[in-house]
């Protein structure tokens, strides 16, 4: 874990500086961690741990391509 924040807060962070910037968020803690946050926009894209190589180079293109989801 990340001391202080988890990744939909640290997403926030990012997102005031860079706003609109595609998110993936990979978790081993499954929906858990996808409780709504109040300052936080999702993530274009949820992976879980143990994530397959092919899965996640093909979600990073659609993300960095901007495609919609298949």
């Amino acid at each position: 874990g990340m001391p202080g924040m988890n990744g939909l807060q640290m997403l926030a962070e990012v997102r005031r500086l860079r706003p609109g910037l595609p998110a993936l968020l990979l978790t081993g803690w499954g929906d858990a961690l996808l409780e709504p946050y109040e300052d936080a926009s999702p993530p274009e894209a949820v992976m879980s741990k143990p994530i397959n190589r092919g899965d996640l180079l093909r979600t990073v293109d659609r993300l960095l391509l901007r495609l919609p989801d298949p």
